[in-house]
């Protein structure tokens, strides 16, 4: 062991290690403190879920634990040196005067690309202990030990003002003033002022730092909010070009196919690549196949025909993997989306707070599908008029209906916004809820958590039943409706009890809804036929 800092290090590996271009994106976790050095190739990575460009030369420390992604590659593929290694220090002195050690295993620095002075020493340290470790003679051992000392001495050295650090922390803060007064007129010399460097040295410093030009980073910023705006809020050109920094379209213009590619006109009304974290049963509506979404979202939609190649993007979602698809847009339900953002345009709509249909206009406008979603809609509301025929005059004037999950340890009464076929029942049918339930499930906010012996006060004269398996709901919803309590709920007695399953009702997107309208109906009717389901109670 190494004493350094009143901390004990002990190297356990250094090895040279390669990615592999068949398993990208490649993951690692880190199981022990390690310095990661590129020593050749560049690309794309993912540090804790942090974005970052790697090139040779820079060197990244992983505490224990701590997630690294490789995305795309640039060329070769990239080549690393790693030094892994064990951090202990002394935790008490026992009676004898013996210190006990303890080892670390919490953050002993920030995980990420060390942003210091040393990081030349600290390339070269760790390739030569890689080589050196090749061998296994005594003397190589030696050297080992020497070279690895060193290097944590660079690692825990702290830095002095005016050295490179200080320079790369005035560089970030510039990349931040830009991120966020991209509105502004900026130019380089007003940004080197601001920082304290010279025009020539920040030039220099800011490319190094962020692998573009400051002119360039400047554009793609603007570039990208200027897709949002395109895509997002829509105005004319110079309305967006001067909403971005730009004084007007023709300019705009000019800059974003350079950028992009195409013109700005071309870009809104080419096929955009979507990666859907959420609403795929809206974009699959429209007759749209996204490129990338998750394992959870293609439950339901297994046997639609236009889900057949899109990728998996993971649980939680990878950034890698999203980045390879190289997507225009990502749906999701996050507000904290900031490192989506870093990848393309991301639309974030709240789950649960618009109608199906109002979030199918949204995207048929957003995505220049408004035929598309006005002809699914209008489809749709002749299937809702066909259902309200069918179902006429079963549930009868002044009764009541609800929707109920039960879990292990309550019941829910469930809002029209979460699911479970809750739109279908209050807006198709136009059902009221109990009095006591009507601001909970029709309000804001997931409905009402119901105590099991307070139920009855909320039981409908319909109640629509589901069950969440886990955590013990199935075995309680089977005791809750082996009781006498269950037994003798008026909906249970006459019949009215409607069992629905999770798997097709848990989702409230069009295509979901539609098919749920379906199930609703037979269920519906089934009772109008005197028909009743084993264990919800039989008409009396």
């Amino acid at each position: 062991m190494e004493r350094v800092h009143s901390r004990l290090f002990r190297l356990t590996a250094a090895e040279a290690v390669e990615s592999d271009a068949g398993r990208l994106p490649m993951k690692e976790t880190s199981a022990a403190y390690s310095l990661l050095v590129v020593a050749a190739g560049s690309g794309e990575a993912f540090i804790e879920g942090k974005a970052c460009r790697l090139n040779p030369g820079d060197v990244i420390f992983m505490n224990p634990g701590a997630g690294l992604e490789i995305g795309r590659t640039f060329g070769n593929q990239i080549k690393w040196h790693a030094a892994t290694f064990e951090i202990w220090r002394v935790a008490e002195t026992d009676p004898n005067g013996r210190q006990v050690l303890e080892k670390e295993m919490s953050g002993f620095l920030e995980t990420g690309k060390l942003e210091t002075p040393f990081s030349a020493a600290l390339s070269s340290l760790v390739a030569q202990l890689v080589e050196v470790r090749r061998n296994a003679d005594e003397g190589a051992r030696f050297l080992a030990d020497s070279l690895f000392m060193n290097a944590m001495h660079y690692l825990v050295r702290p830095a002095t003002d005016g050295d490179e650090r200080d320079s790369e922390r005035r560089i970030r803060e510039a990349v931040a003033y830009i991120n966020e007064n991209y509105r502004a007129t900026i130019t380089r010399d007003f940004l080197s002022r601001r920082c304290g460097l010279s025009p020539e040295y920040f030039s220099s410093a800011f490319k190094k730092a962020t692998g573009c030009t400051f002119a360039d980073y400047l554009a793609r910023v603007r570039i990208a909010k200027a897709k949002e705006r395109l895509l997002l809020a829509k105005g004319t050109l110079n309305q967006v070009a001067q909403s971005v920094g730009y004084s007007d379209g023709l300019y705009l213009s000019r800059k974003f196919k350079r950028v992009v590619g195409l013109s700005p006109t071309a870009y809104i009304k080419k096929p955009k690549t979507i990666v859907c974290l959420q609403y795929l049963g809206h974009i699959l509506a429209l007759g749209l196949a996204p490129a990338g979404t998750t394992a959870k979202q293609l439950t339901p939609f297994a046997r639609h025909p236009h889900v057949t190649g899109i990728r998996d993007v993971g649980v939680p979602a990878s950034p890698a993997k999203i980045a390879e698809l190289a997507p225009d847009i990502i749906l999701t339900i996050r507000e904290k989306h900031e490192h989506l953002s870093q990848i393309a345009t991301t639309v974030a709509l709240p789950w649960g707070q618009l109608d199906p249909l109002k979030e199918l206009e949204y995207f048929g406008e957003l995505l220049d599908r408004r035929n598309e979603a006005e002809a699914w809609i209008a489809e749709f509301r002749e299937k809702e008029e066909c259902a309200r025929r069918e179902v006429a005059g079963i549930v009868g004037a002044g009764e009541s209906v609800a929707v109920y999950e039960i879990w292990g340890d309550r019941i829910w009464a469930v809002n029209i916004g979460y699911g479970r076929g809750t739109r279908n029942v209050y807006k198709t049918f136009g059902y009221a809820p109990p009095r006591e339930l009507a601001d909970f499930v029709l309000g804001k906010g997931p409905g009402k958590e119901i105590p099991f012996e307070r139920f009855p006060q909320y039981a409908a004269d319909h109640m629509f039943i589901t069950v969440w398996n886990k955590h013990g709901g199935e075995r309680r919803a089977k005791a809750l409706m082996e009781s006498e309590q269950w037994r003798m709920l008026d909906a249970v007695r006459n019949g009215r009890v409607y069992k629905i399953d999770l798997d097709t009702f848990v989702w409230n997107d069009p295509i979901s809804i539609e098919r749920q309208l379906a199930v609703q109906i037979r269920l519906l009717k089934r009772q109008a036929d005197g028909i009743s389901v084993p264990g919800f109670g039989n008409r009396t």
